[in-house]
């Protein structure tokens, strides 16, 4: 028992001595320890609330930056409508006034045609009568004539 006893006086005495000598050196590294786990808790707070302030910016602007992007769309689909309704009004326009165009066309290829058959029809008769009057006609007719066209011919000049 002795032994224990000197023991627990080595050991208490021991205890006192590190108290003595560790107290000053445990105190300021806990101190220090714990400012600074302070000032770094205060800066991560700090660096916190920045990125919550920027988060929400950013969050902020995405919104604003969607319904932009919507507006624009929808304005994009208004202007393509609206475009795709003026060039089918003026293919509308565009493919009456060929059609009208076209008929005007028709009408005047007609009327020349008509025009042409016309002439070839009266050069045709002309040609078919020249040459029934040259089979059918003898000199003393052809000389009638001539004399008859003259006479009538100086009698409208006078």
């Amino acid at each position: 028992m002795h032994q224990l006893l000197l023991s627990t006086l080595n050991f208490s005495i021991l205890v006192f001595i590190m108290y003595k000598c560790l107290k000053q050196p445990t105190l300021s590294f806990v101190k220090g320890r714990h400012l600074k786990t302070k000032e770094e808790l205060e800066k991560v707070e700090k660096n916190l609330l920045e990125a919550k302030a920027k988060y929400e910016e950013v969050t902020s602007r995405l919104k604003s930056i969607e319904s932009e992007l919507n507006a624009i769309h929808q304005e994009a689909i208004h202007e393509a409508e609206a475009l795709k309704k003026n060039i089918l009004n003026y293919a509308k326009t565009a493919a009456d006034q060929i059609i009208k165009d076209a008929g005007v066309h028709s009408q005047n290829m007609l009327v020349e045609f008509k025009d042409q058959i016309r002439t070839d029809f009266v050069n045709e008769v002309c040609k078919n009568t020249q040459n029934l009057l040259d089979k059918n006609l003898t000199q003393e007719d052809k000389v009638r004539m001539r004399n008859e066209f003259s006479t009538q011919m100086g009698a409208t000049l006078q």
